[in-house]
């Protein structure tokens, strides 16, 4: 099967690339474009022997299968968590102007506004106690909406789909022995899931970025910090409010 698929990939890659050397260009679209990258992603990471032997990985259409039922269920949970609307109150007086103000009042949301979704309360400290990680510090960097996402000296971009934005978020991995260190992000089990301030969850997306901190698997220096990244689907007009990483127990990152 390995054989085959390796095969079949290569005379894809050589009638492509052939093609596109000759006068008679194909043209395909951003998406066809994204969607060959994510589909030789999931063949080399399914066929290297460094995650074989510690993970099975599902082939492309169970893949896409259990995505899409992992949105399905976040967004029915997110469905059931929404609050209710609260009965429009009786107007309240207005204040004589020489009464003392309480400093302690807590303003009310203007009415048509969207409560906000506020992250749970975390289980543990840190990233790397969550997934029992030993010897590594793995530090939430910052995060960005975009269209499309170039890591510097990667030979591809990754570009949001129609009606949709990048939530690009970054990470610093530090080798905190005093020896170099293989950080196999694979073994370590961990889950991610990104909440936005209107209760919609998204998982993450697949990329070739060696970077992917979903697959990271490289040595890192003693000392030396290395840089991660990872990518979600959001719509335009949402906002991310926190990160939920799940492995033995689970670490909350707040993005506001």
């Amino acid at each position: 099967m390995k054989k085959v698929s390796i095969l079949c990939l290569m005379i894809f890659l050589s009638v492509f690339l052939t093609a596109c050397s000759g006068s008679d260009n194909i043209s395909i679209t951003q998406e066809e474009s994204d969607a060959i990258a994510q589909y030789c992603a999931h063949l080399l990471i399914k066929y290297d022997k460094n995650h074989r032997d510690s993970i099975r990985l599902l082939d492309l259409k169970d893949l896409e299968k259990q995505i899409k039922e992992r949105e399905k269920a976040a967004e029915e949970e997110a469905r059931k968590n929404k609050p209710k609307a609260t009965p429009t109150e009786a107007p309240t007086p207005t204040p004589d102007a020489d009464a003392p103000v309480d400093s302690d009042i807590t303003p009310t949301p203007e009415a048509g506004e969207p409560a906000v979704t506020e992250p749970p309360e975390p289980e543990c400290l840190s990233i790397a106690e969550a997934g029992g990680i030993e010897g590594f510090a793995v530090d939430y960097v910052k995060h960005g909406l975009a269209d499309s996402y170039t890591n510097a000296g990667e030979f591809y971009s990754f570009s949001a789909p129609s009606g949709k934005k990048l939530c690009v978020v970054e990470f610093s991995i530090k080798n905190n022995t005093e020896a170099d260190a293989k950080f196999d992000a694979v073994s370590y089990g961990l889950n991610y899931r990104l909440s936005s301030e209107d209760g919609k969850m998204h998982g993450p997306e697949l990329s070739l970025f060696a970077d992917d901190i979903q697959f990271y698997n490289s040595n890192i220096k003693a000392g030396e910090s290395a840089h991660a990244t990872l990518i979600f689907y959001v719509s335009p007009d949402e906002v991310p409010r926190y990160l939920e990483v799940q492995g033995e127990k689970k670490f909350i990152i707040n993005l506001k």
